[in-house]
């Protein structure tokens, strides 16, 4: 009988039916869940109605020297438009990117809180958590990282347009002037 009642405390202090919920592993996946909204409020940080207006602005402004130009355009004002038009392409793939990244964000911050009710449960063992909270984790990493690099995209980019944008107003505004004084003579 002794041995009987060693062996349940032993499967009992050891096994447990499921081991309670530590506290380590609670504070763990919350530590998870804020990194994954500072980097959803990272990606919102950079106005996407902004960046599609001035999309719009790029595009309107681009097809303004291509009407009045046709075929030939002097290099350096080719050049120019060129860079300006760039912009407009990085801004449609920022846009692109900033979705899919908060989408997996969405995605992983919710697998984060059904883990984290699973292991309030106790429906998971020690090693299975371990395994799920370190594919959330990696997964966040990378997401995280991706989020940083795309707000320093945009806002490397947001910074170009408002160098380079005084000076395509100029040279649009110079257009504009020398085709109503040609129109003039």
């Amino acid at each position: 009988m002794r041995p009987f009642i060693s062996l349940i405390v032993f499967s009992v202090f050891f096994l447990g039916c499921n081991r309670g919920v530590s506290q380590k592993d609670l504070n763990a996946l919350d530590s998870l869940y804020s990194v994954s909204i500072k980097a959803d409020s990272l990606l919102g940080v950079i106005n996407k109605i902004e960046i599609n207006e001035i999309t719009l602005k790029i595009e309107h402004t681009v097809g303004q020297f291509h009407a009045h130009y046709a075929d030939t355009i002097p290099w350096e004002t080719a050049k120019l438009i060129s860079k300006y038009h760039r912009l407009k392409k990085a801004f449609v793939k920022h846009i692109e990117n900033n979705d899919y990244i908060t989408k997996e964000l969405n995605y992983t911050k919710t697998q984060l809180q059904n883990l984290k009710k699973d292991l309030e449960n106790n429906v998971l063992k020690p090693e299975k958590f371990r395994v799920y909270y370190n594919i959330e984790a990696e997964t966040l990493l990378q997401l995280d990282s991706l989020a940083k690099h795309e707000f320093e995209f945009a806002s490397n980019k947001l910074q170009m347009y408002k160098e380079w944008d005084p000076a395509i107003n100029d040279l649009l505004n110079k257009l504009k002037l020398d085709s109503v004084s040609s129109t003039i003579e």
